[in-house]
């Protein structure tokens, strides 16, 4: 039966062909979706750079020496940064004090008894007779 360019289309009779009929409207919606989607993807040159084994070889390695070279210099300035601010700080430097007074600490007190320790030894050894060694022999010579 040929189609006169007067008759219209048969409408669909069956619950199913009105189903059949939506599901082939959302299927030409998404294929135009999709379409548009591989449109812009070809635009944006995606599928010419991953063609190539070598340019994301490539690309892989210069993005990890941009993450390198920035963790570094961020580490850096972050540092920097840190002591610039800290360096002079009246608050740290009294907290540090505290600490120190509460732990009884004293620099001077501990060289003065390696001092006295070292003495005794090379005294020690050398009533004794037993030899020197390079560093002590150079201990006894700075007297």
């Amino acid at each position: 039966m040929k189609k006169t360019p007067s008759q219209k289309p048969a409408e669909p009779t069956s619950e199913f062909h009105k189903e059949l009929v939506g599901e082939l409207k959302k299927l030409r919606k998404s294929l135009k979706t999709l379409d548009q989607t591989l449109n812009l993807i070809k635009e944006h040159e995606f599928i010419e750079f991953h063609s190539s084994k070598w340019k994301i070889f490539a690309n892989q390695i210069f993005l990890w020496i941009l993450f390198a070279f920035g963790t570094v210099f961020g580490l850096v300035f972050l540092s920097w940064m840190t002591y610039t601010f800290f360096k002079d700080s009246e608050v740290l430097k009294g907290i540090v004090d505290n600490q120190l007074k509460l732990r009884q600490f004293d620099l001077k007190e501990i060289k003065d008894k390696a001092k006295l320790d070292a003495e005794k030894i090379h005294e020690s050894r050398t009533a004794t007779g037993i030899p020197l060694s390079g560093s002590e022999a150079d201990f006894s010579t700075e007297r």
